[in-house]
């Protein structure tokens, strides 16, 4: 059985929901545009490492960031 993640729409929203562009986040994150952008549009998914990062700065839980819904 295959997990369905969520993982690039729950960041768009969370992105879209604080009035982020990709550029920004992605500078206060450490990462390039073009890496998150690739994570949104579904086109790669990030390590763990990368997710936890992501959950710890929107504040959510990385079960709901992955698999969820967060918004």
């Amino acid at each position: 059985m295959r997990i369905k993640h969520n993982f690039g729409k729950n960041l768009r929203a969370l992105r879209e929901s604080q009035g982020l562009t990709v550029a920004r986040l992605a500078v206060k994150l450490g990462w390039k545009d073009y890496t998150l952008s690739k994570y949104e549009n579904g086109i790669h998914e990030p390590r763990i490492q990368g997710a936890l990062q992501v959950a710890k700065y929107f504040k959510v839980e990385l079960g709901k960031l992955i698999v969820g819904k967060v918004k």
